[in-house]
C-alpha cells in the first residue's frame, strides 16, 4: 500500500519551488545586470562628465596661461621700447646698436624672441635670428597696432616664428612720434609651456598652428607626436564652424577624452589655430574595470546571498507548505487519511494563497473523513442488517450531501420494498392456506363425487338389468301373444309391476339428475376456486409460478366436469323421456291387455313396440353409463389435483413463510 509520509512527494516534474526560484533567479540576475548596467553606464559617464570638466578646465588653464603670457609679453614689450637706447637706435636705424642692447635687456628680461621694425615695418633685427632683417612685416597684427600706436597681444603666426603669442607696442622718438614697433614672441611651439602644463593638471596638451600640432605633451616612441593633422570631423568643427568640440579619439594605441578650442584672430574673422586639452582614459578604464569587477562580484555575491535566502524562504512559506499539501491530496486520491495529514494541513499557518488552499485542503480532508465515518456506519447497518440507521446530512455539504442523502434514499426504499415483500407474504400465506383448505375441501367433496358416482353406476347396471328383462318379456310376450288372453291377468300384474319399475326409474333418474346437478355446482366452485388460486400465483409472482400452472390444470378439469355433468344431464333427461315414453306404452299395454280380447291383432304390434322401446331404453341406458364412468373419472381426477393443489398451496405457504422470516431479519422502519 502506499505510503503518503514525508519526502513521498518527490516528482519527476519540476516543482513549484524550483520555478519560483528559478524566476526569482532570473528577476534577481536580471536586476542585478540591469542596475550593474545602469551603474556602469552612469559610473562610464560620470567618469567622462569629470574628464571633459577637467578637459575644459584644462583648457582654461591653458588660456589663462597664455593671457598672462600676453600681459607679460605686453609688459616686456612696453618697457623694452621705453628703453632710451634701443629708442636711439630705431631712430637712427642702427642694427648692431638694437641687437647690443636687445642682448642686454632680454637676459634681464627672460626673452629670446625679440624683433624691431622702423615706422615702414621693415625688420631692423631680431634678437633670436640676428641674421635675418630687412623684410617687411608690416601686415603682421601686432606691427600694423604698434604702428598705428596701439600695444597689442595677440596669437597669431609669424615669418620666423611658426605660431606665437606675440606683443607689439610702437617705439616713441623724445617727441613723442612713432618711429618704429617692437614685438616680443613666446613660440608656443615651445615645449616647456605645455610640459609646465600637464605637470599641473596632470593632462596632455597639444598647440595646433591651423590644423597642424606643432606642439604636445603626447608621446610616440619617445618622440612628440608633432606634425600630424587634425581629424576632418574635429577640423570642421572647429576650424570652420568655429566651435569647440568634444570627442573620443585613439592616439597611439590609448584612449583619450579630447577638448578642442579654436584661437581666433583679433578681429574673430578666422581660426589661426586650436588649443587641445586631452585625457588619457587608460587609467579611467582601468579604474572602470576594477570597479565592472567590484561590482560584478558584489552582485554576485549579493544574488548568491539573496539565492540563499530566497532558497531559505521559498523551503519555509512555498515549498514545505506545498508539499504538506499535495501529502494531503494524494492521500485523498488513495484514499489513505489519517491524522497525520490533519496536523500537515494544520501547521500551516499563513494567511497568503497558500494558507487559503491549506485551509480548504483542511475542509476538503474534514469533509472526506465525514462521509467516510458515515459511510462505515453505513456499512455496519447493513451488515447489522438495521434499516433504521439515520444520518445527519446537515453536516456534509455539496456534492457530499447529495452522496450522503442519495444512500439515505437508497435506504428508505430498500425499507419500502422490503415491507412490501413483508406485506406481500402474510398475504401469501393467508392465500395459499385458503386455497390449501378450499382445494383439500374439493378433495374430500371430489371422494364423496366418486362415491356417489358408484352408486349411480350400480343403480344404472340395475336399470339396464330390468330394460333387459324387460326386453325379454316383451319378446316372451311376442311368443305367447297366443297365451296373451289367458295370461290378461298375468299380463295385467306384470304391467303393474312394469309400471312400479317404470316409476322406480323416473325416481331413479330424477336422484341422479340431483347427483349430477351436485357435481355441476362442484364444477363450478372448483373453476372459481382455481380462478382465486391463480390470482394469488400470479400475486406470488416468480414463487407462485408453480402453483399457477396447478390453478391452471384444476380450472381446466373443473370445466371438463361441467361439460361432462351437461352431458349427463342430457342423457339422463333423455332417458327420462324414454321412461315417460315407456309409461305410456305401459299404459296402453294395459288399456290393450283389457281389451286383448277384441284386439289381439294389435298386441303383437304393441309388443314390438314394446320391444323397439325396451331396446332404445337399452341404448339410452349405455350411453348413461358411459357419461357416469367419464363422470366417475373426471371426479377421481379432480380429487387427485385438489390433493396436488392442497400440497402446492402447503408449499407456497412455506415459501412465503420463508421470505417473511428473511425479511423479518432486517430491522425496518414502520
Amino acid at each position: 500500500m502506499q505510503s503518503f509520509k514525508k519526502g513521498s512527494t518527490t516528482t519527476s516534474k519540476q516543482s513549484i519551488s524550483s520555478r519560483i526560484l528559478r524566476l526569482n533567479i532570473i528577476a534577481i540576475a536580471v536586476t542585478v545586470t540591469i542596475t550593474s548596467a545602469f551603474a556602469l553606464i552612469s559610473l562610464n559617464n560620470t567618469v567622462k562628465e569629470t574628464v571633459q570638466h577637467s578637459a575644459q578646465s584644462s583648457i582654461s588653464m591653458m588660456k589663462e596661461e597664455i593671457s598672462n603670457l600676453q600681459k607679460t609679453m605686453e609688459s616686456s614689450a612696453k618697457t623694452i621700447a621705453m628703453n632710451s637706447e634701443i629708442t636711439r637706435a630705431v631712430e637712427n636705424d642702427n642694427k648692431d646698436g638694437v641687437l647690443a642692447e636687445l642682448g642686454k635687456v632680454s637676459k634681464a628680461l627672460g626673452l629670446d624672441n625679440i624683433t624691431v621694425a622702423n615706422e615702414k615695418g621693415i625688420v631692423i633685427a631680431r634678437l633670436h635670428e640676428p641674421a635675418k632683417f630687412g623684410d617687411d612685416i608690416s601686415n603682421q597684427i601686432s606691427i600694423k597696432s604698434a604702428l598705428q600706436g596701439k600695444t597689442t597681444s595677440e596669437i597669431e603666426p609669424g615669418t620666423t616664428i611658426r605660431y606665437a603669442v606675440k606683443s607689439g607696442t610702437p617705439v616713441y622718438d623724445a617727441g613723442g612720434r612713432v618711429i618704429g614697433a617692437l614685438t616680443v614672441s613666446y613660440k608656443l611651439d615651445n615645449p616647456e609651456f605645455v610640459d609646465s602644463l600637464k605637470k599641473m593638471t596632470n593632462a596632455d596638451f597639444s598647440i595646433f598652428a591651423g590644423d597642424e600640432r606643432i606642439n604636445t605633451t603626447i608621446m610616440d616612441n619617445g618622440k612628440r607626436a608633432v606634425g600630424e593633422k587634425l581629424s576632418a570631423a574635429v577640423a570642421e568643427k572647429v576650424i570652420n564652424q568655429k566651435q569647440p568640440y568634444v570627442a573620443d579619439v585613439k592616439l597611439f594605441g590609448k584612449n583619450y577624452i579630447a577638448l578642442y578650442s579654436p584661437i581666433l584672430s583679433s578681429d574673430g574673422s578666422a581660426v589661426t589655430g586650436v588649443l587641445a586639452s586631452a585625457t588619457d582614459m587608460t587609467g579611467a578604464e582601468n579604474a572602470i574595470r576594477t570597479d565592472i569587477i567590484i561590482i560584478v562580484a558584489v552582485s554576485l555575491l549579493a544574488m548568491a546571498i539573496t539565492i540563499f535566502i530566497g532558497i531559505a524562504s521559498i523551503r519555509k512559506m512555498v515549498k514545505t507548505p506545498l508539499e504538506k499539501v499535495v501529502r494531503a491530496a494524494q492521500a485523498i486520491s488513495a484514499g489513505e487519511m489519517d491524522e497525520s495529514i490533519s496536523n500537515d494541513l494544520k501547521s500551516i499557518t499563513a494567511n497568503d494563497e497558500i494558507g487559503v488552499l491549506a485551509r480548504s485542503m483542511e475542509g476538503a480532508v474534514e469533509s472526506i473523513e465525514r462521509i467516510a465515518d458515515d459511510s462505515r456506519m453505513l456499512a455496519d447497518a447493513v451488515a447489522a442488517h438495521d434499516l433504521t440507521v439515520e444520518i445527519d446530512t446537515a453536516k456534509h455539504m455539496g456534492m457530499y450531501r447529495t452522496v450522503i442523502e442519495t444512500v439515505e434514499n437508497l435506504f428508505e426504499e430498500i425499507n419500502r420494498i422490503l415491507l412490501e415483500i413483508k406485506f406481500a407474504a402474510d398475504g401469501i400465506g393467508v392465500g395459499s392456506n385458503h386455497v390449501s383448505d378450499v382445494s383439500q375441501t374439493l378433495a374430500q367433496g371430489a371422494t364423496e363425487q366418486a362415491s356417489s358416482t358408484q352408486e349411480l353406476a350400480a343403480t344404472i347396471e340395475e336399470i339396464a338389468g330390468q330394460i333387459k328383462s324387460s326386453a325379454a318379456s316383451a319378446g316372451r310376450a311376442s311368443t305367447l301373444t297366443e297365451e296373451a288372453g289367458r295370461e290378461v291377468m298375468l299380463s295385467s300384474r306384470y304391467m303393474d309391476e312394469m309400471l312400479s319399475a317404470m316409476e322406480e326409474i323416473s325416481n331413479t333418474s330424477g336422484e341422479i339428475g340431483k347427483i349430477i346437478k351436485a357435481i355441476d355446482d362442484i364444477a363450478f366452485q372448483t373453476n372459481i376456486l382455481a380462478l382465486n388460486a391463480a390470482v394469488e400465483a400470479a400475486r406470488a409472482g416468480a414463487a407462485g409460478k408453480g402453483f399457477a400452472v396447478v390453478a391452471d390444470e384444476v380450472r381446466n378439469l373443473a370445466t371438463k366436469s361441467a361439460e361432462a355433468a351437461k352431458s349427463t344431464t342430457l342423457l339422463i333427461e333423455s332417458s327420462l323421456s324414454a321412461v315417460e315414453k315407456g309409461g305410456k306404452i305401459a299404459g296402453e299395454t294395459a288399456q290393450a291387455l283389457k281389451t286383448v280380447v277384441e284386439k289381439a291383432d294389435s298386441i303383437s304390434v304393441i309388443v314390438r313396440e314394446i320391444t323397439e322401446a325396451a331396446q332404445k331404453q337399452s341404448d339410452g341406458i349405455y350411453q348413461i353409463n358411459i357419461g357416469v364412468s367419464q363422470i366417475s373419472d373426471v371426479v377421481q381426477t379432480n380429487s387427485a389435483t385438489a390433493e396436488e393443489t392442497a400440497a402446492a398451496s402447503e408449499e407456497l405457504s412455506g415459501q412465503a413463510q420463508t421470505m417473511k422470516d428473511r425479511v423479518n431479519q432486517c430491522k425496518l422502519k414502520s
